[in-house]
């Protein structure tokens, strides 16, 4: 199991080593394969790997929106990333707590790939009192839930930069 800190520390190394936090061009650099389909309304995508062909396969539904598909990516690349070991059709038997888990982790990974600090810190965006994640998720075009979780993850660094910006009476309006 990871930290937060740590799934933060792992993306941003992919980030660095790659010099792109785009899911499709990462998945493309690691041989990944995305094949869109139709994948109904409940299933957003999933990483497979495919033995015969020694390859990660990352099956995507064609019917989200671009954004979505963008995070999906990202979310299974956290997977790929973090719970390559893991027999994940097995774990979704047997523990529905686990489950939970890693779909958290995979989660704060994708927020870490499409929402890295070096993207938010020039504009302060979740330190700022006047941005809220809805804002911030609209400005990225990224998925709400995940820009709730990057600002869940810097709220200690929130908590200062507002107390700073009241003591100083810097206001900031983007």
């Amino acid at each position: 199991m990871y930290t937060d800190k740590r799934i933060k520390h792992i993306a941003q190394q992919v980030i660095n080593h790659h010099q792109s936090n785009d899911p499709q061009v990462l998945s493309k650099q690691l041989d990944i394969i995305i094949l869109p389909s139709n994948l109904g309304s409940k299933i957003n995508g999933f990483l497979q790997y495919h033995e015969g062909a020694n390859k990660y396969l990352i099956h995507l539904n064609n019917n989200l929106e671009f954004h979505d598909q963008q995070a999906t990516i990202a979310h299974e690349l956290g997977h790929f990333f973090l719970h390559k070991e893991f027999n994940t059709f097995k774990v979704k038997k047997t523990s529905i707590v686990l489950e939970s888990k890693l779909e958290s982790q995979a989660n704060t990974f994708a927020a870490e790939l499409l929402l890295p600090d070096s993207l938010l810190k020039g504009t302060n965006l979740c330190m700022s009192n006047f941005l809220s994640p809805e804002r911030i998720a609209a400005r990225y075009n990224v998925p709400l839930e995940l820009a709730k979780i990057k600002c869940k993850q810097n709220k200690t660094l929130s908590t200062y930069y507002r107390r700073e910006n009241f003591h100083n009476n810097h206001v900031v309006i983007i």
